[in-house]
């Protein structure tokens, strides 16, 4: 006899909130917000990436503990899955950038696309070149790093059992991200040129998966924390969302390249958002715009820069028009 899966419906609306950070930093840059508080929206947007990391690592546990219960697991399947839900759409992408910038030149790949870029890029293999992992699809920096951690992800399964575990291992990454960023950076940078420096520095510190493994074990604690709140006392969730806010916000005001960096900060954040977002009290943070949204909210990413930049000057226009 099977049993249901669980099935949260919370989770969407943590991706469609995530997309909404993005795209909203991204545009900013062709339409400055007037408003404060779209503003203040806009310059958390980059941390959006880290609210995806936290919700793809619970997610993912949650689908593992659920298949596990119901004897429906097995990592061939668990593989096939992640194939299925992200290569498709991200080759898809991949053309689509190709035919509209070509191998020209650009911010991230200052020496051109190269044949070993594109093949890199099309194998997910960009996440372990400072040069190719965001030179083709912008924010494709981001799926590569996702990509790597579906291989680590079964040893998790087997290793991390318990919040106990889970913590460790948080803290473990944290430790491992310091080391080999400073080892990296270190033996790295005499072979990049000057001006093309800034690529290694964000490589080391946000473009490669030891830089993001934290916030991913952070998705894995908040897989523990929710099993351990469940029946918690009516009404924490607010003092969840408090929490988040203040994590978030702090978030900004963090460097990079120190042990606790801004994106831990901002993941840490995204934790006690993700258990508000699963109050039941606090609704209106788990509603059916944000769901949609977060149904969808993959091929947004791979494909708004592509919207931005064919159609930030027609929207642009209008606004001047109207305003």
């Amino acid at each position: 006899m099977t049993t249901k899966p669980e099935r949260l419906t919370g989770v969407d609306s943590l991706r469609g909130l995530a997309i909404l950070l993005v795209v909203a930093v991204h545009t900013s840059g062709f339409i400055a917000p007037e408003s404060t508080w779209l503003s203040t929206f806009a310059n958390l947007g980059p941390r959006g990436v880290q609210l995806f990391y936290v919700v793809s690592a619970f997610s993912l546990y949650l689908s593992f503990a659920n298949r596990q219960a119901a004897h429906e697991f097995s990592y061939r399947a668990y593989f096939i899955r992640r194939i299925a839900r992200v290569a498709p759409t991200f080759w898809l992408a991949m053309v689509a950038y190709l035919l509209a910038f070509g191998v020209a030149p650009r911010y991230w790949a200052p020496n051109g696309v190269t044949g070993a870029d594109i093949a890199l890029t099309a194998t997910f293999l960009n996440g372990w070149s400072p040069t190719a992992i965001n030179s083709i699809v912008p924010g494709g920096w981001s799926v590569a790093i996702e990509t790597t951690f579906y291989l680590l992800l079964p040893f998790c399964f087997m290793w991390i059992r318990s919040l106990r575990a889970a913590v460790i291992a948080t803290v473990v990454a944290m430790i491992v991200r310091y080391v080999l960023g400073n080892w990296l950076f270190r033996t790295q940078l005499p072979g990049f040129a000057d001006d093309q420096r800034y690529l290694l520095y964000t490589y080391t510190w946000e473009f490669w998966l030891p830089a993001q493994l934290p916030v991913f074990m952070l998705g894995i604690v908040l897989h523990f924390v929710r099993e351990r709140m469940r029946g918690a006392q009516p009404g924490i969730g607010i003092c969840w969302l408090a929490g988040a806010v203040a994590l978030i916000s702090a978030s900004r005001f963090m460097p990079t390249e120190e042990f606790i960096p801004s994106s831990f900060l901002a993941g840490m954040g995204f934790l006690l958002l993700s258990l508000a977002v699963f109050d039941s009290d606090l609704s209106f943070l788990n509603n059916r715009v944000f769901r949609k949204i977060g149904e969808v909210s993959f091929s947004i990413y791979l494909f708004h820069h592509l919207v931005m930049h064919f159609g930030a000057g027609k929207v642009v226009k209008v606004l001047q028009v109207l305003g």
